[in-house]
């Protein structure tokens, strides 16, 4: 995993990732690369719309192949709501910067954990 996504769940749930239970990553999906079966990123949808994902270092090793892969994989998940949302941590700036790309509306600032995020919503996109 990123050190800046292993920082920001910290941040944000005050727990490792390492830690978290198997249950919470329920429906949980996973990007992959077919050809060299390397993980990019783990992420969730919850039912209330909220969604998170951490990224691994390939994202950063392979940055063209991952944001070539990641909208269709962003795309499957907006197709059951409207809109989905979270809180990013503005110290992750790949992440910031990949959500922008992404097309994604930014709102409310706030503290957690005693650090900043930034809530960002990202529409279903119109076909």
């Amino acid at each position: 995993m990123r050190e800046e996504d292993r920082l920001e769940w910290y941040y944000a749930s005050g727990t490792s990732f390492g830690l978290t239970e198997v249950q919470e990553l329920f429906n949980a999906l996973c990007l992959y690369d077919d050809e060299t079966h390397r993980v990019y990123a783990i992420g969730g949808l919850e039912a209330s719309s909220l969604i998170w994902v951490v990224c691994t270092k390939e994202v950063d090793v392979h940055p063209i192949k991952f944001l070539r892969f990641c909208k269709p994989f962003f795309k499957q998940w907006v197709t059951t709501h409207s809109a989905v949302y979270n809180y990013v941590w503005l110290r992750n700036k790949r992440h910031v910067q990949w959500l922008k790309w992404l097309g994604a509306e930014f709102s409310d600032y706030k503290y957690i954990n005693g650090e900043p995020f930034q809530k960002f919503t990202l529409y279903k996109v119109k076909e």
